[in-house]
């Protein structure tokens, strides 16, 4: 058995997100244990199993796929407007998604060789996106007085 990972706070935070995006679409998924089984899938006690990095790329790929997927009522841009996306408004939305989607997809379906640096790095441009995605407007507000706070001394204005 293996310990469990420790997740940087950046990870924790996404799957904190992850986890309101799905209580506010109702997808019926745990999306924080799939992206968690992901980041289990490559570390290196786990890289005696030839197939582990195309398993980790299928369980984050997964994590996009029920709101991409025919038989989705829910597709992206209405899922991350429901959960309260500020991101849904820029034009590029779906092309930054589809991006990082379709390249995990490629690594899920063995269709794209990577290294692991060029792999971790695809994980890190894919946790980017999706803080990026799942930002809503009380986030940019928290982030906005936490600026305001630290610039005087005791956090007073």
């Amino acid at each position: 058995m293996l310990p469990p990972i420790n997740l940087t706070p950046q990870k924790q935070e996404l799957c904190s997100r992850l986890d309101a995006l799905n209580k506010s679409t109702i997808q019926g998924q745990d999306l924080s244990k799939m992206f968690i089984g992901a980041i289990c899938a490559i570390r290196e006690e786990s890289r005696c199993n030839p197939d582990w990095m195309a398993q980790s790329a299928h369980s984050l790929r997964e994590i996009l796929y029920q709101f991409k997927s025919k038989k989705s009522k829910t597709r992206w841009v209405d899922a991350f407007n429901k959960f309260g996306s500020v991101t849904t408004e820029d034009r590029r939305f779906k092309e930054i998604i589809g991006r990082v989607y379709n390249r995990i997809t490629e690594v899920a379906h063995h269709q794209l060789d990577l290294s692991i640096e060029e792999y971790e790095k695809l994980i890190d441009e894919y946790e980017r996106v999706l803080l990026w995605a799942l930002d809503r407007q009380v986030d940019v507000h928290d982030q906005i007085d936490k600026f305001l706070s630290g610039s005087k001394p005791g956090g007073k204005l």
